[in-house]
Formats: structure tokens, sequence, C-alpha cells
């Protein structure tokens, strides 16, 4: 059950994903030819100033999702509904306070720096964006949660779906109309307005257990105040790079960060919904299991990400460039292209997408008290070295930054789950890591000598098309040499006739 609905996720998100890579570069590219590389670069850093009010969560979320996974496991409807409403009353409380600081936020970064846009449009984009945010505070945020503790995230996946077609369609008709950037940006706030809805809906049809009336508020607060550090730690490693550059440098550099950004996170997108979907799973093992049957089950999970992490990056990598030279060179005067930047992107997502994998099992097992002063110390060490870095490298200095406090916190976080939590030798996962990595580093030097010239997008995809296969096929025949047993299990398990046999079984459901 757990692997079907890892499975499930995987393909909606799969879907979902190239709904939004296509839809998203077509709208970018528009909003820069329209409004200019200056106007992107505002829109990102507006986004990433919006990423940071998220910090009001308190940490509340995976608490929340860790919370929810023993009463799922045991059937618990009475505390699965006491969770999941006082979930919605605590962020209806903090969606207050985010309007509050939005408001404040946006002026003070508006009117205190001096910015290559007006100051009233720098403030008017930010607030826009802002709004955009609300409905995940107001319209049942809980449903979420209860969705992906109980391994049905595609649902989710699947409104998003819907939204990343919606959304930039209406955009790119709002433009070609000659509609202003005012205009244009309201689109989002409707779009996940409707995910939100599209949510909500799933979860009163689907969970009819969940009672608006007579349940008892359960202390969210306690199990957030530690996850309060890693909140602030993510915010920090991800969001702190296009403010800085928008400070010491202009929302030209910003743009060219967010065009980067956008193309690696496509692995992010694809990668985290596997990860979401087998913590889950985990965590439904951890409550049940003997820690003999989790650590094979990790291992396994181990096994099969980081391997897809390193073919999914390396491919990105070796086309990135091609790519951005197609797209975005030469639009509003501006040069894209720099092979350190692409370097430097592929480093920084790598780490920080292994972190994920093992900081799944500190969530799991709810180590967040335990782990919180490393995560502090990772974002202590990003934010001091980008400062030192940002005015003399620009966006290289920002992303070295980045790399080092990531690739501290790679090291930590994979000697502490295994010792702590999983309670076992690291030598395995270590071993995984540099076969996979050293792998990666011999492609991208070979690369280099069989670089192709690309003149159009259909050449360009079948030169992707070529890699990706190429890539895959040398990855898994490497994987393969060094763990055949655990290569076998893996066919075993995901074999089609295997999955097709567990797409025919029925669902047990948590009363729905």
């Amino acid at each position: 059950m757990r692997t079907k609905r890892m499975i499930m996720t995987s393909l909606v998100s799969f879907v979902a994903l190239g709904l939004r890579v296509v839809s998203n570069f077509i709208v970018i590219r528009l909003v820069i030819q329209t409004f200019g590389s200056q106007m992107n670069g505002l829109i990102a850093t507006a986004t990433q100033i919006v990423q940071y009010l998220n910090i009001l969560e308190g940490g509340i979320g995976l608490a929340i999702v860790a919370m929810l996974y023993q009463p799922l496991a045991d059937g618990n409807h009475e505390k699965i509904n006491n969770v999941i409403h006082s979930t919605n009353k605590y962020f209806r409380r903090i969606g207050y306070l985010y309007i509050i600081f939005m408001i404040v936020i946006a002026y003070i970064y508006a009117y205190s720096f001096n910015h290559s846009l007006p100051p009233d449009t720098v403030l008017n984009i930010i607030l826009l964006t802002g709004l955009m945010m609300l409905p995940n505070f107001f319209i049942y945020p809980g449903a979420t949660m209860l969705i992906y503790a109980d391994q049905r995230s595609y649902v989710t996946q699947f409104v998003k779906a819907v939204s990343y077609i919606l959304g930039p369609v209406l955009m790119i008709v709002l433009i070609q109309l000659g509609k202003n950037i005012y205009v244009v940006r309201l689109v989002p706030i409707l779009t996940n307005t409707l995910v939100a809805l599209g949510t909500w809906l799933y979860v009163r049809l689907h969970y009819k257990y969940l009672r608006t009336k007579h349940f008892i508020d359960v202390k969210l607060s306690n199990h957030a105040k530690d996850m309060f550090t890693h909140k602030i730690s993510e915010l920090i490693i991800f969001n702190t790079d296009i403010i800085l550059l928008s400070i010491f440098t202009d929302f030209i550099q910003v743009s060219i960060y967010a065009i980067y950004r956008s193309i690696y996170y496509m692995s992010k997108n694809i990668i985290i919904p596997v990860i979401l979907a087998s913590k889950a799973g985990l965590g439904e093992l951890y409550t049940q299991s003997d820690k003999s049957s989790f650590r094979k089950i990790f291992s396994l999970y181990e096994y099969i990400l980081y391997g897809l992490i390193f073919v999914i990056i390396t491919s990105i990598n070796l086309v990135a460039l091609s790519f951005i030279k197609l797209y975005a060179d030469g639009l509003d005067g501006v040069l894209y292209s720099n092979s350190w930047t692409n370097l430097l992107f592929a480093g920084v997502f790598i780490t920080d997408l292994i972190k994920n994998i093992h900081h799944s099992m500190i969530s799991v097992a709810g180590h967040f008290k335990q782990t919180k002063n490393r995560a502090f110390l990772e974002a202590v060490i990003n934010m001091v070295l980008s400062l030192f870095f940002v005015s003399s490298l620009g966006i290289h200095g920002v992303l070295i930054a980045t790399l080092i406090a990531s690739m501290y916190r790679l090291v930590d976080i994979i000697h502490y789950s295994m010792k702590y939590v999983l309670k076992t030798s690291s030598y395995q996962t270590i071993s995984r890591l540099l076969r996979n990595a050293i792998t990666g580093l011999i492609i991208y030097i070979l690369s280099d000598f069989i670089r192709v010239e690309v003149s159009g997008y259909g050449q360009w995809f079948m030169i992707s098309t070529l890699h990706f296969i190429v890539i895959s096929t040398v990855f898994l025949a490497v994987n393969y040499v060094f763990e055949p047993t655990k290569f076998k299990e893996v066919i075993g398990r995901f074999s089609p006739k295997k999955v097709m046999t567990m797409f025919k079984k029925k669902e047990g459901n948590h009363g729905i």
C-alpha cells in the first residue's frame, strides 16, 4: 500500500511538473519580453520576501504531519479530528499576523533601499504577491497536512496540475490583451485559491468523520517550537540569495539567478514529492514495525533516490546552458548563459536534495529538538558567507556560500540520521554518495569533448532526451555493479507486473 501510494504520488507529480515547467517558462519569457528583466527580477524578489513571511508558521506544518502518523495508523478518528481543526484555528490566527507583517515589510523594502524600479511599483508587486499566500492560512490548511500524512499527496498534485494549465493560460491571454503587470499578477491569487478549495473539497468528501464542531483543542505550539529553528534555516538557505542580490546588485542579476533556479527547481519538483510520499510511508512503518524492517525500507529508498537525484541533476546540468542560450540570451539586452553559474547551481541542488532524504528521517522520528542547533549553524554559515561574498562575486558569491553551508549540513545530517535514528553505520550511505558523485563528475568532464551547439527547441529536445537516456544507463550500470542485490530488489518491487497488481487491489481506508 505504501509503495502504491508513492507511485501514484510520483506519477501525478511528474505530470504536474511537466505542465508547470512548460507553462512557467512561457510566462517568464513573455514577462521579460513585455515588461523587461528588471520586472522579472522584482517578481522573483517579491516571491522570496513572501516566502520569508512563512516563518510566522513557526514550523508547525511538519510537526502536525508527524503528529498525524500514529492516529492515522491506529484509525483514531477523534485524535485526527482534534489535530486538524486545531490546525485550522491556529493558521487563521497567524494569517492575520501575516497580513500585518506583509504590509509593513513591503513598505520598508520598497522605500528604504535604492531600487532600479519606482518604489510604488516595488510596493504593489510585493503586496500582490503576498495576497497569493492568503488561501494557505484561511482555507482549511489542515486538509493539505492530512493528505500528506495519509500518503495521498497525489490529490494536491492533481489539483495543482489543473492550476498549472489554467493560471499560465490566463496570464498569457492578459499579456496579449495588453493588460498591465498588476492585472497579470492577480492570476496566481486566483489559482492558489482554487487549489486550496479543491483540496478542502476532497477532504470534506473523503474524510467524513471530520467534524467542524465538538473538537478538543490540541496544543500545537509545543510541537512546533523545536521545528521553528529548522524553518528559519530552510528559509535562509533558499530565500536569502535573491533578497541579498536585489539589495547589493540589481533586479537584472536577480532575473538571471531566477532563470537558473527555475531550471534546476525541476529536479526538486520531481524528487520532493517522492520523498514526501516515502516519508509518509516510513512514518507509518516507524510507529508499527521493528527497526530492522524500517532500516531495510529506508536503505531501498535511499538507493533509489540517490541514483535518481544524480541522474536528473547531471542531465539538467549538461543541457541547461544550451537551453538558456535559446530561451533568454539577448532578451532585454541581458546575457544569461554562464557555465560557472550552471555548475554551482548543480552542486547546490544535489546537496539540498540529499539533505532532504535524511531530514525526512529526523522528521519521522520527531528529532527536531535534538537537531535544531545544527540547522541554525547551517543558516549562520550561509548568511555570514553570503554577506561576505555578494558584493565582490555577485551571483557566484551567494551560491558559493550556500554550497559551503549545505555541504557542512549534509555531512552532519547523514551522521545524525544514521547514528541516532536508524542506529546503523553510515558507511553504505557514504559509499553510495561518493559512487554517484564520482560518476556524475566523470560524465561532466567527458561532456566537454562532445558538446553540440543547438539551433532550435526541437533539436535541443532530441539532444536532451539522448543525454538523459545515456546518463540514466550509466548510473544504472554503476549502481548495479556495486550493489547488484539491491538493484534486483528495486526491479522486483517496481516491476510492471507487480505495480499493476498493486493498483488492482482495493485500498483499505481510514474511515474514508
